[in-house]
C-alpha cells in the first residue's frame, strides 16, 4: 500500500533536516555586517583627518608679499638690515605660532630667511642647501664641498649665538641661530656670487643684532 501524498513522514530530496538543523541566518548576516561598519567608520575617520589637515593648511597659514608687513615682522623679530638687492619679500604666519620672513633678489637666486617661534631652541636647524645635497646624494650624485667655511660665534641679548658661513663655486651660504626680541631665531640664506661680492654672508651674519 502506498502512503498518502503529503504525509508528515515525507521529506524532500534536499535532505532530512528539521528546524534545529537550519543555519541561523540572522547570525550569518551579523557576521558580515560588523566588518562593513568597521570599514565605513575607518573611512569616515580618514576623510575627517584629511579635511582637518586640509583646513589647517588652507586657513591656518597666512602668507603675504606686502613689504610693509615684512619689515614690521622683521622689526619684531630682530635688528637686521636687509641688503637692498633682496627686494622681494614674503611673510608667513602659521597657526602654530611659527613666523618667518624671507627676502629674495629679483632673480630668486639669492635669499635670506629668518624663522622664529616659541618652541624654537638656540641650536642649528636644517637648511634648504643641506636638503638639496641629501637629495643629490640619494640620487647617486655627490654634494659639492665648500671651498671655505667660517664659524662666527656671538652673544646676542645675553644668549649664545652662532653663524656658519660657507663659500661654494657660485654661492655663499649662511645658517645660524640667535636670541630674537621674543623667541630664538633660525636664519638661513644663500647669496649668489654673481649678485653679491665674496664675504657678504659673513658680513650679513655680523650685522644681526
Amino acid at each position: 500500500m502506498s502512503r498518502a501524498r503529503g504525509s508528515r513522514h515525507d521529506y524532500d530530496d534536499r535532505g532530512d533536516r528539521g528546524p534545529q538543523d537550519r543555519p541561523p541566518r540572522r547570525r550569518r548576516r551579523n557576521r558580515y555586517l560588523l566588518p562593513i561598519l568597521l570599514a565605513a567608520g575607518v573611512g569616515l575617520l580618514g576623510l575627517l583627518l584629511v579635511c582637518v589637515c586640509g583646513g589647517f593648511y588652507l586657513f591656518g597659514i597666512d602668507k603675504t608679499s606686502d613689504p610693509t608687513t615684512a619689515q614690521t615682522t622683521l622689526d619684531e623679530i630682530a635688528d637686521f638690515q636687509v641688503p637692498t638687492k633682496l627686494s622681494s619679500c614674503e611673510t608667513t604666519k602659521q597657526f602654530t605660532g611659527v613666523v618667518s620672513v624671507e627676502f629674495r633678489s629679483p632673480s630668486g637666486r639669492s635669499f635670506v630667511k629668518l624663522t622664529t617661534g616659541s618652541r624654537f631652541s638656540l641650536n642649528h636647524s636644517g637648511t634648504l642647501r643641506e636638503a638639496r645635497d641629501r637629495g643629490r646624494v640619494a640620487g647617486g650624485g655627490r654634494a659639492e664641498t665648500p671651498a671655505a667655511e667660517e664659524t662666527i660665534p656671538a652673544t646676542i641679548r645675553g644668549q649664545k649665538a652662532e653663524f656658519i658661513c660657507q663659500r661654494y663655486a657660485a654661492t655663499e651660504t649662511i645658517k645660524g641661530f640667535f636670541q630674537g626680541k621674543q623667541y630664538p631665531v633660525h636664519v638661513e640664506g644663500e647669496l649668489d656670487l654673481a649678485e653679491f661680492p665674496a664675504g657678504s654672508a659673513a658680513a650679513l651674519a655680523r650685522s644681526i643684532r
